[in-house]
Order: C-alpha cells, then sequence, then structure tokens
C-alpha cells in the first residue's frame, strides 16, 4: 500500500498508534520470535513508509504511539524487544509485552520505568517528533499531563498553518 506524496504533503500532523505486534520481518535482530503475536504486514509496510517520508520531510509533527514508537525506532535503525519478561510487572500506564530495545541514531530517551523499559523518544533534530510506549489517550480525563502531549501538538500544529498562510 502506496502513501501518496501528494496527501503526506498537505499534512501538518500524522500520529502513528498503538496496535498489532510489529513483524519480526522488520526487525532483522530477532529472527523468528514466538512470542510476537498477531501482526499486521500490510499495515508495518504503510507505517514503515509514512514515518520514512515524514522524517524525510522534517516539517511534519510526528506521534508515535506504543507500536508506533517501536515501528519510529526500527525506521532508523534501532532494535527492539519482542517480549518484555514480566511484562505485566511494568509500572507504567503501559503493561506490554514489546518495546524499544537498542535506540536508532538520531532519537534519544525522554522517559524510562523503573525497571529500565524506555517510555519515551524524541528527536532533537525534528521539529516536532515524539514517540511514547504508553497510552496517553487512556488517562487524559483524570491526568493533565497525558492530555497535555496532545495539546501541545494541536498547539504547534496551529502554529505550523499559520506560518504557512
Amino acid at each position: 500500500m502506496g502513501i501518496g506524496s501528494s496527501i503526506l504533503f498537505q499534512c501538518i500532523t500524522i500520529i502513528v498508534t498503538g496496535g498489532t505486534d510489529v513483524s519480526t520481518v522488520h526487525c532483522q535482530s530477532e529472527g523468528n520470535n514466538e512470542s510476537v503475536q498477531a501482526v499486521d504486514l500490510e499495515r508495518d509496510d504503510a507505517e514503515i513508509e509514512l514515518i520514512r517520508r515524514a522524517i524525510a520531510k522534517k516539517d511534519i509533527l510526528v506521534l508515535c504511539i506504543c507500536r508506533g514508537m517501536q515501528i519510529l525506532n526500527v525506521v532508523l535503525g534501532g532494535s527492539r524487544l519482542a517480549h518484555i519478561m514480566d511484562a505485566d510487572r511494568v509500572n507504567t500506564y503501559s503493561g506490554h509485552h514489546q518495546a524499544v530495545d537498542r535506540i536508532a541514531v538520531g532519537l534519544e530517551v525522554a522517559a524510562t520505568s523503573p525497571d529500565g523499559i524506555i517510555e519515551a523518544l524524541v528527536a532533537p533534530e525534528h521539529p516536532w517528533l515524539i514517540g511514547v510506549q504508553w497510552h496517553p489517550k487512556k488517562s487524559t480525563e483524570n491526568d493533565p499531563t497525558q492530555q497535555r502531549l496532545f495539546d501541545e501538538l494541536v498547539v504547534s500544529a496551529e502554529m505550523r498553518r499559520t506560518l504557512e498562510k
């Protein structure tokens, strides 16, 4: 599934969300890993292409959530943990069995959980590129810090739109 450049060039912001596991096809360091559960190769390919083009364009604001953060790291050459041991003990809004492992060049760790799992990544050379392992949308009503992530994305997008006029 190709993503037309004309559509992407009209975007100010993209959000790459959570979902199925990222296939080991895209993570060369893993080989065939039995802990990888449901995968969607078509979605993997589409999101990899989308993220590559958005990063290359450099003026699209990008928020990657959960699976999206793992795809982001893989696109830039990083790796991921196909299965977190004791995943039910991760003490964050996460609760996943996969996570980022080796950080890709161009990304920096912005947050970790108490057990060392990477919970957030940023790209300092990109105007607005953030990846979070947790699901901030699940707690925005009760936690203003989670809502702030989306609010900042919207404010930044509005500023970009104003500059383009």
